[in-house]
């Protein structure tokens, strides 16, 4: 992460990239429309480096873009404007562009001075996260064609249903939280949280662990377990080189959990790692560090009779462990 302050970059926006005054029949502004990509082409993942036309930006490398559109931006004009717009020069005229998103390795946080007919004249604070970006290309208007259009992968996120060309399955994904069709002609490891992708001969696509969204998919031997078979709390199965099973919670924000994952080796919240004591899961509150919390049982009495419910190979017994005293689930 950084940050710049540039109080002299103004005279060079004006000139390439922000938008312009005067609400004259010239056709300089930007619509956008929210689009669901039914081109068939939405299972190819492009990487790429990128010049910015504002030097204080910075070459991007490394950024990647899957080719299903996510906006439409038409040129347009604007009249009638009330109350007045600020004064600022007219600029050429706009044309259509199809907008995809982003990932780049590096976040963006910098100021920019900016002048432009709605906002005025001020600082701009950029500020984004690596996942938080948008690619706009020019785009050519195709003749309109009146069709049957079948389902299609644009239900809610993360649910996501319908269908998709090519025997892809619709997913979520989690990096631009909307649903994308999946390839089976995809390496396996490109496709989580589906996990419908090709291994070599001999070995079948899995997915590791049990969590519905945050999983990852891998080739191991025909015939194996992957981890989260069985369950929480005992959480079987093997993960790939140089990682473990392990009780884990997912992000409150998608439910919690508890679920089986693959981590790294070590304790909860060092390197990566996810090993908790028995009657226990790695998870975070944000904005907190990765610590281990009981996993709770399901209709038990109270500590310290316990006995409720466990869920695969475990059962509910009472736990004494620093400050917590209650009812666990825990392999016996």
């Amino acid at each position: 992460m950084y940050r710049v302050v540039l109080p002299a970059l103004l005279a060079t926006l004006s000139q390439v990239a922000l938008p312009t005054a005067g609400w004259s029949q010239i056709a300089d502004h930007l619509k956008c429309f929210n689009v669901s990509d039914r081109r068939g082409q939405a299972n190819v993942r492009y990487t790429l480096d990128l010049q910015p036309g504002v030097a204080a930006f910075g070459v991007e490398r490394g950024c990647s873009v899957q080719s299903a559109a996510r906006s439409l931006c038409i040129a347009v004009s604007k009249s009638d404007v009330s109350p007045p717009p600020f004064p600022t020069s007219a600029g050429p005229p706009a044309q259509a562009f199809v907008c995809y998103r982003m990932r780049c390795p590096r976040a963006v946080n910098l100021t920019l001075p900016s002048s432009d007919q709605l906002g005025g004249a001020g600082l701009l604070l950029v500020k984004e996260r690596a996942s938080q970006r948008q690619l706009c290309v020019p785009a050519i208007s195709a003749p309109t064609t009146t069709t049957t259009i079948p389902p299609t992968c644009d239900a809610s996120f993360p649910q996501c249903s319908g269908s998709c060309a090519g025997g892809g399955v619709c997913g979520p994904d989690i990096s631009s939280g909307a649903c994308i069709c999946i390839s089976p002609s995809s390496p396996c490891g490109d496709t989580s949280p589906v996990c419908n992708g090709t291994c070599p001969t001999g070995e079948q696509c899995v997915g590791f662990g049990t969590d519905p969204l945050f999983r990852g998919c891998g080739c191991i031997p025909v015939g194996a377990t992957p981890c989260g078979s069985p369950g929480v709390p005992v959480c079987g199965g093997i993960c790939p080189a140089d990682q473990e099973c392990n009780v884990t919670f997912g992000l409150p924000i998608f439910g919690g959990g508890p679920f089986c994952s693959c981590t790294r080796p070590g304790p909860c919240g060092q390197n990566g790692g996810g090993e908790c004591p028995n009657g226990f899961g790695c998870g975070i509150i944000p904005p907190g560090p990765a610590s281990c919390f009981p996993l709770a049982c399901t209709g038990a009495d109270p500590f310290p009779t316990c006995g409720g419910g466990c869920g695969d190979g475990g059962e509910c017994l009472p736990l004494s462990v620093g400050t917590f005293d209650g009812c666990s689930c825990m392999v016996p």
